[in-house]
Order: structure tokens, then C-alpha cells, then sequence
């Protein structure tokens, strides 16, 4: 939960909460203020390709000022939608509202205080993000331990408070609506006044027409790495229960090949939502910029295989027809690690610029990330911090002030190729130093860059063609 190029104050906790982040995010802003980067009372109404002054590729945004009220067009030579998806919640079918229900049902983008679940008895739904914050301040105040509904709780899922203030349980089954009672798959029926629902989100694009969802709001359709919208009336890849009826895009046909300019940044659900966000843009920035160049062919040829394998995951119980966008680790790791490849295209020849730094998976983090083993893994490490944190005295800020150490060693630890990364994106730090510095004088002597830049880059793809064919099935 922290970009690369800006650090958490000193000793904040290893697992900062909710409000510490909300501050972190904040301070974040502050920075973008001062440089004049960000407009607020702006709400986006919609966002359509039009043709303005003589040009047939220009976005028109339609904005409403909040204060005003008053609407105003603008254009744009590209989107970039950083909304994620936490607009519309989703809230499965056992859930919805229900007239008269004993039992009051709210969604965790409505939660604000844990006062209002004071002295009750709570079930929890869902283990994503959400959940983790608001079940530590509700287990202080609930009547009992708060029930954690989970689809498999035998799945080695780690509470975030110990047995005494959280019990795992089963999926719901059903609800009363006479009285209080909740019916659970595998579990006895439990009595409880209020459920929270930590059950993520559904994917809402009304304001842009030529962006369209699967009939489940589960998928986008027709991206490139879940970033880069491809126009298409539908996409073809889709199971057919899942298409929707197609509708006319407002786009039309493109003159170009590769302009394709609306991308979006944090779509995918994911684990950590900070580094794939950060590793989506260094990528976004190359492409709209043009130094990272793909034609729509490419664009299409690698979704259509991205959705063939995914489709042959669903066929054989590996992934769900909803998790299509789902990138928990170690997914979103080999996504970031992918990305940081892709970037490496723009950085070649010397001359071509410079951008945001793209970021790579560490040895550290995937050992931190590894479910429980005995010297680490993101289990052991959130148990001890809430076990030592209950008794105070210290914010924990590192994995080695919790007794944690890593080293190269370390069981769990995947270091495939990080090396070869991590002398790649020194190399490009250099670049931009002496770029920026003095760029005539960079450009006479990046000869000699350009060489050691070559040679870490063929190693780099030496190791890709190694670790790609020791996958393949002989």
C-alpha cells in the first residue's frame, strides 16, 4: 500500500489503518496540488469520441462544475479513467433487501463509524480489503465474537483478530426475514442484527457509451491487459451467455493503426491495488506518448489470447467466469513483472525519452507475500503484528521489528530474474538523472549507456526465453 516514489512517514505501522492511508493518499494529492495537476468540484457527466477542429480522434468530456452547476465540453487527445470500480457495490442475490427484514444489511461503502454495530451481533461477508480495518473496530464494540462468512473457511484463511473476537464460518445459505436467523452452508444457524457486506463491487461505465460490460457487470470488454480499450461493437472472446446485445460504438473506424487513447488504471480487484496501479501507468504513459508503440492488431491478438487461456482455466474449475479481471498474488505480481517488460521497449534507443519509472515484483515483497511459512509469509507476519500490537509500545513499522528476517535464503523467496530488473531500472534511473541534468551533454555521451543498456536487455530476454520454455509440457 505504498508508491515507490513516495514513502509513508517514518514509523508508521506495517499495517497502517484505514485513516493512515486516507492521510498517506492525501499528502499524495497535496504534492499533485502544488504542481497544478488536479482540478477538483469537477464531476465527469460523459465521455464520448468526437471529431473538433479538423480532428476525428478528440474526446469530448462532458463536465459539470459542482458549484456552479454549470456544464462545460472539453476535449482531450486521451482519457485515462482512474476511477476503479468502487461506484456501484455488489451485493449478491441472498443479500438484497428485503421489506420488514429483523436483520439490517448495509455495504461496506456505506460504513463510516463502528458505533452503529456497538453491542450487536455481526456477520461479516466477504474477505477482501474492506474487511480488514472494519473487523478490528467492530470486534471492540460487537456483542460476541463477529462471525466471518467466507467461501471456503478451511482454505487456511487468517482473521484479522484471533478466535476470541472472530469466528470463520461457512457461505450463507439463507436469511429470515421473520427474524433474526441465518442459515449457513455448513455451519448451525446463528442469531445476528446487523450484516456487513465486504463483497467488492461490480463495474459501472455508463458515462462512457463505447465501453461495454459482460451481462453480469463483471467483465470489460475488449481491453488490452486490462487497460487499453480496443473499439469493437463486441468483443468475440466472450462466452456467448455472456455477450450483451451489441450496440453501435461511438468511436466509428479508426484511420490509425494503434490509436487506440482510453485506458484505464486500476480495473483489475487485486491484492495490492498501490503497485499494480503504479506499474499500469508507467505502462499507460509509454503507450499514449506514443515511444511504446502497438498497432490495434497487437492489441487485439494478445486479448484474444489472454481470453483463450482464461476460458480454458474456467473449463477446468481453475478460475470463475467472474474472476476474469480478479488478480490476487501471485497474479498481480507476474502482471507487474510483465508490464516493467513492456516498458523496457520504450527505453531503447537513448534518445527516446524518459518517463514514470516502472516498478518490478521484489525477492522481499514476494517473501512477504507468500502465504504462512515458519520464517515469514503475509499470515505470520499479520498475526504477529496484531498479537504484539494488542500490547502496544511500538507502530511495528518493519517486518524486522516484528522478528521477521529476510535474506536471500529465506524459504518462500522467488528471485527469477529480479537481478536482471533491478540493473535494468538502475540503468533507466541513470538515464533520467543525466537526462535532466543536461540533456545535450546526455546526448552526446549515451553511447556508452546505450551499450550496457543493450547488454542487460539481452540477458533480460535470455532469461524470459529460459523461463518461458521451461514451462512448456515436453
Amino acid at each position: 500500500m505504498e508508491y515507490s516514489d513516495f514513502p509513508y512517514p517514518k514509523n508508521t505501522p506495517l499495517f497502517p489503518k484505514n485513516t493512515v492511508v486516507a492521510n498517506y493518499l492525501r499528502s499524495y494529492a497535496r504534492e499533485l496540488e502544488e504542481r497544478g495537476s488536479i482540478r477538483y468540484d469537477t464531476k465527469v457527466n460523459m465521455v464520448k469520441l468526437r471529431r473538433h477542429k479538423g480532428n476525428d480522434n478528440m474526446w469530448e468530456v462532458v463536465c459539470e462544475h459542482t458549484g456552479s452547476k454549470a456544464v462545460t465540453l472539453e476535449y482531450y487527445h486521451s482519457v485515462v479513467v482512474a476511477s476503479g470500480f468502487f461506484t456501484k457495490p455488489r451485493v449478491p442475490p441472498v443479500f438484497q433487501f428485503k421489506p420488514h427484514s429483523a436483520i439490517d444489511i448495509i455495504h461496506s461503502m456505506h460504513y463510516r463509524l463502528e458505533e452503529q454495530f456497538r453491542g450487536k451481533k455481526v456477520l461479516i461477508v466477504g474477505k477482501g480489503p474492506s474487511y480488514w480495518d472494519m473487523s478490528i473496530a467492530i470486534s471492540k464494540v460487537s456483542d460476541g465474537p463477529v462471525l466471518v462468512s467466507v467461501r471456503d473457511p478451511d482454505n487456511k484463511f487468517v482473521p484479522s483478530q484471533g478466535p476470541a473476537s472472530q469466528r470463520v464460518v461457512s457461505e450463507v445459505a439463507k436469511l429470515s426475514a421473520a427474524n433474526r436467523k441465518v442459515e449457513f452452508v455448513s455451519n448451525p444457524e446463528e442469531e445476528v442484527d446487523i450484516i456487513l457486506l465486504c463483497t467488492g463491487y461490480t463495474y459501472d461505465f455508463t458515462m462512457i457509451p463505447c465501453v461495454q460490460t459482460s451481462n453480469d457487470d463483471k467483465r470489460v470488454l475488449s481491453l488490452y491487459e486490462h487497460m487499453i480499450f480496443i473499439d469493437e461493437k463486441s468483443d468475440p472472446t466472450v462466452p456467448e451467455d455472456l455477450r450483451k446485445i451489441p450496440i453501435k460504438s461511438v468511436l466509428g473506424p479508426q484511420k490509425f493503426p494503434g490509436r487506440s487513447t482510453l485506458a484505464f488504471v486500476g480495473l483489475p480487484t487485486m491484492d495490492s491495488a498501490f503497485l499494480v496501479a503504479e506499474a499500469q501507468s508507467a505502462f499507460i504513459a509509454r503507450f499514449l506518448s506514443g515511444r511504446l508503440y502497438k498497432t490495434v492488431p497487437e492489441l487485439k491478438e494478445a486479448r484474444d489470447a489472454q481470453a483463450r487461456e482464461f476460458n480454458k482455466a474456467v473449463a477446468t474449475g481453475k478460475r470463475t467466469l467472474e474472476e476474469f479481471h480478479v488478480l490476487n498474488y501471485p497474479n498481480d505480481a507476474e502482471y507487474v513483472d510483465k508490464l516493467f517488460a513492456e516498458c523496457l521497449k520504450a527505453e531503447n534507443p537513448a534518445h527516446m525519452g524518459i518517463g514514470k519509472l516502472p516498478i518490478f515484483h521484489s525477492p522481499e515483497l514476494h517473501w512477504v507475500r507468500t502465504p504462512n511459512f515458519p520464517d515469514g509469509g503475509i499470515g505470520s507476519i499479520r498475526d504477529r503484528f496484531n498479537e504484539l500490537n494488542i500490547r502496544g509500545g511500538s507502530s511495528f513499522p518493519t517486518v524486522e521489528s516484528l522478528g521477521f528476517n529476510f535474506d536471500d535464503s529465506a524459504k518462500g523467496v522467488k528471485r527469477d530474474g529480479q537481478t536482471i530488473m533491478a540493473a535494468l531500472q538502475t540503468l533507466m534511473e541513470e538515464k533520467r538523472s543525466k537526462w535532466t541534468e543536461d540533456y545535450k551533454a546526455w546526448e552526446k555521451a549515451s553511447d556508452e549507456w546505450h551499450t550496457r543498456w543493450v547488454e542487460k536487455a539481452i540477458e533480460f530476454r535470455d532469461w524470459q526465453l529460459a523461463k518461458d520454455f521451461s514451462s512448456v509440457s515436453i
